[in-house]
């Protein structure tokens, strides 16, 4: 019950936070009267959006009971009144991360507001038609003059019902009037007023745990490996369940197939020696094809054994195998990265992503060069790969890309084309560490 009561007071408290938050970044974003000012406010917007950022997170935390983190670092490092400070801050993702923010979580707290408010008249009338309380008889009524308008609101809250009438003249619009009954006693309404609590009971829950997975993601410290990769129980069990699968592949591969082919070309070898006893040139000729043909294939399936996970990769890392593999083609490939091992399964999915970038380029792009560039930072590791090749490329044109993607989702990471036509072609790939 503490807990239903926590996410009630946060719903309720969210509205009139929120509310101001989207008044002030509306107004900030949507100040382009002169524009010197207008950059000066909206730098200022998202300065302020790291203190924001805090409050929300405190309120979160204090009112649900959780424990997100605000990054102990500081936002920026650079005076406002600077030319580093003022690109610091217009290039902050964290900053535009929290006005994105503002506008989703305004929209629930809107939701949860209403949700909420329908919640608690539904109980007050539930009470009262239950006969727990009773209501003194109150009357009221206020006066509306302006210089267009002349109106009469009134509110009458008795023991067995709840009305509202108001009326009035606009010059405009001519009279106006309109009014609200609720009867406590009223079976049809009783009903109407149970149905609004249960829906309340499994809305403001839902609805709150929305908006705390908003303040996560877009502003405590979890929010970039949220945002972009998934939970890390999620990466793990995506990391275990294709750890399983290539070495399924490779077992049935060497075991199978291989083991196939090599029968057959062993009987293949034992007909064609038949065949030459028949001096049958034709046949022999034939035999000799389907030989080659079968050792072709046996090179094929060990290359895509080795391609798995090359023995180069786990002994020497992954700039080795790299290098090793840029070294097999046509066009110059640079390889830049860290020294320490990054994990195995990272490094084979990262090297299986080059490995399909490098056949890419081979194929389609028509380069000269190709960078590689991986950094590990905290715990994010990003690959760059870039070539200066004639662009274009897409992913709905054909399975290389998106094989890529879906070994950097393997890894609950985030991947990135940018390939304008005439080029150069710029993937970015984003994955969290072992």
């Amino acid at each position: 019950m503490g807990r239903r009561f926590r996410e009630l007071i946060y719903m309720l408290s969210s509205f009139p936070v929120l509310l101001a938050l989207f008044v002030i970044v509306t107004a900030a974003l949507s100040t382009g009267a002169f524009i010197p000012l207008a950059i000066i406010v909206i730098l200022a917007l998202l300065a302020a959006m790291e203190f924001m950022a805090r409050f929300e997170i405190g309120r979160t935390n204090l009112l649900l009971r959780t424990e997100l983190r605000m990054s102990e670092k500081v936002w920026f490092e650079h005076p406002f009144f600077s030319w580093d400070g003022a690109k610091e801050r217009a290039t902050s993702l964290r900053s535009w991360l929290a006005v994105g923010y503002v506008f989703l979580a305004f929209g629930l707290a809107i939701l949860g507001f209403v949700v909420s408010c329908l919640a608690i008249g539904a109980l007050i009338s539930l009470i009262a038609a239950l006969g727990i309380i009773a209501f003194n008889p109150r009357n009221g009524s206020f006066d509306i003059n302006t210089h267009d308008f002349n109106g009469n609101f009134g509110m009458n809250v008795g023991p067995k019902d709840f009305q509202i009438h108001f009326l009035g003249f606009d010059i405009n619009d001519g009279p106006i009037s309109g009014q609200f009954h609720w009867s406590y006693s009223s079976p049809v309404n009783t009903l109407i007023s149970i149905v609004f609590i249960i829906l309340a009971l499994a809305l403001v829950p839902l609805i709150a745990k929305w908006q705390r997975n908003l303040v996560m993601r877009f502003l405590s410290d979890r929010s970039y490996a949220e945002i972009f990769y998934g939970s890390e129980r999620h990466r793990k069990s995506a990391v275990s369940v294709g750890t399983q699968d290539r070495t399924r592949i490779e077992r049935d591969l060497h075991d199978g197939v291989q083991a196939r082919l090599t029968v057959t070309g062993m009987e293949i070898d034992r007909a064609r020696l038949l065949a030459e006893k028949s001096e049958d040139q034709e046949v022999v000729k034939a035999l000799e094809r389907a030989a080659e043909e079968t050792s072709n294939a046996m090179q094929e399936i060990r290359n895509i054994v080795k391609g798995l996970r090359p023995a180069l990769l786990e002994k020497a890392g992954l700039e080795a195998a790299l290098n090793s593999l840029g070294s097999k083609q046509t066009f110059t490939v640079v390889v830049s990265s860290p020294s320490d091992r990054l994990g195995m399964e990272t490094e084979s999915a990262l090297y299986l992503i080059c490995s399909e970038a490098m056949t890419n380029v081979g194929r389609h792009a028509k380069a000269n060069t190709m960078s590689i560039t991986i950094v590990k930072k905290g715990k994010l590791i990003t690959l760059d790969i870039e070539d200066d090749g004639i662009g274009g490329a897409q992913e709905s044109d054909g399975t290389g890309l998106r094989n890529m993607k879906g070994r950097a989702e393997s890894l609950g990471g985030e991947f990135i084309v940018m390939s304008p036509a005439g080029g150069p072609t710029h993937i970015k790939v984003i994955v969290p560490c072992e």
